[in-house]
């Protein structure tokens, strides 16, 4: 809250940030002279943010891949796996592969796009792996923004309205991973609701693509029982419980169509059990689909996961598949 209130009291934290900045330059001044010669057999897209917290990386990574298979692309996807504690990496993501080994984030990309995704702290052995065992023609990497271990050929940043970049300074006094004239070499921008106004303008050349969550549904998790959203009959006053960085923009999109209720908010990335979805009412208990890839068990048949979709434009994908030919042509 502080680094979106701009609070003056930041300030005090300037020669951190400096120290940060210094560090984090020799940093990426190193690895880019190591790594960024080795390209990869096959076009990396890098899907990332400048801001520190979650601002809508993983809905947009399931968007492009759904949208690229459309098109006619054989995609795959490595990630860094947050929260998952395989005893090896890389790990292939499987039917059977559980999120306290491969993450959650990792895992509901594999089961919404049913495509080949590989976790590992290095996302570079995580392409190697993916190239080994899969026949893919382009890679996106779900984070990954300052992981310069890797070579990237498309690199795409996402804003949220509810976190944009704050201060604009960088951390600790401020949200930012790097500074934010590191936007001027983004191929992409991708922003749930309209882009804040001073990178608009500052960054007016970068294609940018606006998108929304939309639900197409509700799935219940004890029965799998799928109800598109106009055809939700039961109570429209609901609990959610979410585990996400920003869960009232979850409820502002129930709000939005006709729902209402509170939320119980989780951290993000944590575990979700039964006891937390044991309330003292009937009324309907919604959680994400981040959220329903943690449960196992015997779960009330009064708990149901949100499908949600991110539509991305026509013509951010158009450009983006003759910028992916192109690199297959080199």
């Amino acid at each position: 809250k502080a680094w979106q209130n701009s609070s003056k009291w930041l300030y005090i934290l300037t020669p951190l940030s400096f120290v940060f900045y210094i560090l984090t330059s020799v940093r990426k001044v190193i690895l880019r002279s190591i790594y960024q010669g080795i390209p990869n057999k096959v076009p990396v897209i890098v899907v990332g943010n400048l801001n520190i917290g979650g601002s809508g990386k993983t809905p947009s990574v399931i968007a492009i891949v759904n949208a690229l298979k459309i098109k006619g692309f054989t995609p795959g996807v490595v990630s860094r796996g947050y929260g998952g504690t395989s005893k090896s990496y890389p790990l292939i993501v499987q039917d059977d592969s559980k999120y306290s080994e491969c993450g959650d984030e990792p895992l509901l990309i594999y089961k919404t796009c049913n495509c080949p995704v590989v976790v590992s702290p290095s996302r570079r052995q995580a392409i190697e792996k993916l190239l080994i065992n899969f026949e893919c023609d382009v890679i996106i990497s779900d984070d990954g923004l300052q992981h310069y271990y890797m070579h990237r050929d498309i690199e795409i940043a996402v804003f949220n309205t509810d976190a944009n970049l704050g201060n604009h300074m960088l951390f600790p006094s401020g949200p930012l991973r790097e500074p934010i004239q590191r936007l001027k070499t983004i191929d992409y921008f991708i922003s749930y609701g309209n882009l804040d106004s001073k990178i608009a303008s500052r960054f007016e050349n970068i294609p940018c693509c606006n998108v929304k969550h939309e639900i197409i549904g509700l799935r219940n998790i004890s029965t799998g029982k799928f109800v598109l959203v106009a055809d939700w009959s039961l109570s429209k006053e609901i609990h959610l419980i979410a585990g996400i960085a920003y869960p009232e923009k979850v409820l502002r999109t129930l709000l939005s169509y006709g729902f209402s209720g509170d939320i119980l908010s989780l951290d993000d990335h944590q575990p979700m059990t039964q006891e937390h979805i044991v309330l003292k009412d009937d009324l309907p208990i919604f959680i994400t689909e981040k959220d329903a890839v943690k449960l196992n068990g015997d779960i009330s048949q009064n708990v149901w996961s949100v499908k949600t979709c991110v539509k991305l434009s026509d013509e951010f994908t158009k450009d983006l598949e003759r910028k992916i030919t192109k690199l297959q042509c080199k």
